[in-house]
């Protein structure tokens, strides 16, 4: 169990079996603080990739009206079931990226705290190839996500320094009118434990991350995209 709390939400609870999803890290802390003043009474959200459900969870308690999706079928269990327990209703689906959720668009927010690992696949966490860079479901989500937008909507995501934010701003560029980075936060990489020291040594060589005291770091950017 991880409880959380935040100014404008209060404190809630998050349970999960790490074996089946991954439980909140600084990352969801961060979405959380990005979630701060945003007034969604009333709109309609996604949480893609959910996880656990914190996000949409906390979406859910600041008065939306909040879908979430995972591929994993145990994240969407538990997600409901933290649903239940933290006293807010919302949907949860299975689905591949957004291919089970169009049903429910448009959407005037989509949130997605992306996966970042490379070459990793775990059949029940994990079970799809996230690509040499980790950036599969990323790019999915930056080039597919304002297809299923209302006028005005946003996005809410992250790219860390190992995805090159080159290639992320390119797009953002592109597909979208406009975007903000709210948060840029210098955070220890290797705290997460989901990557190889070889991967991140790699990583460093590239100059996408630097080590501090033998602990590899990224930056991190949370951003807004407006449609």
């Amino acid at each position: 169990m991880k409880q959380f709390s935040i100014e404008d939400l209060g404190t809630f609870e998050i349970h999960g079996d790490p074996s089946k999803v991954y439980l909140p890290s600084h990352f969801a802390r961060n979405f959380l603080t990005c979630l701060e003043g945003q007034d969604l009474t009333g709109k309609h959200v996604l949480d893609v990739g959910c996880g656990t459900g914190i996000l949409g969870i906390a979406a859910a308690k600041k008065g939306a009206r909040v879908a979430c999706s995972d591929i994993n079928r145990d994240a969407v269990d538990i997600t409901l079931a933290n649903a239940t327990l933290n006293g807010v209703k919302l949907e949860a689906v299975v689905s591949n990226g957004f291919d089970g959720v169009r049903e429910f668009a448009p959407f005037d927010l989509i949130i997605c705290n992306a996966p970042s690992n490379p070459n990793f696949v775990d059949k029940i966490v994990t079970p799809v190839d996230n690509g040499a860079d980790g950036r599969a479901f990323l790019d999915h989500v930056l080039s597919h996500a304002p297809a299923l937008l209302g006028p005005d909507g946003r996005l809410l995501s992250c790219t860390g320094s190992e995805q090159d934010w080159d290639k992320t701003e390119a797009l953002l560029s592109n597909l979208w009118s406009r975007h903000e980075i709210i948060l840029a936060s210098e955070e220890d990489f290797s705290a997460l434990g989901q990557f190889s020291r070889e991967v991140l040594d790699e990583w460093v060589s590239q100059d996408r991350c630097w080590t501090e005291k033998d602990r590899v770091h990224h930056l991190v950017r949370y951003f807004f995209a407006q449609k």
